[in-house]
């Protein structure tokens, strides 16, 4: 059985691909394409794959977890 991190990198990996063949706007600003795009401005290199996956699960998580933060602290208003 798969875990939870081989199933989010390997759907993080199905993303990068699908974006790469079904490009959007260069000038969209959402966090995957900015991954995806951005260049280092000294070496011109691109993020790899595995540093853009590690960079969406980590916003995925914080999100997640700054959501929960705000629904308890909702709750123990009520």
């Amino acid at each position: 059985m798969e875990s939870i991190k081989q199933i989010s990198r390997r759907r993080g990996r199905q993303l990068i691909l699908y974006r790469e063949v079904n490009p959007i706007d260069r000038n969209l600003k959402d966090m995957l394409n900015v991954m995806l795009n951005g260049r280092d401005p000294r070496t011109r290199a691109r993020m790899s794959d595995d540093g853009i996956i590690d960079n969406l699960l980590t916003f995925l998580i914080a999100g997640l977890t700054k959501l929960l933060q705000v629904l308890t602290d909702k709750s123990s208003q009520v």
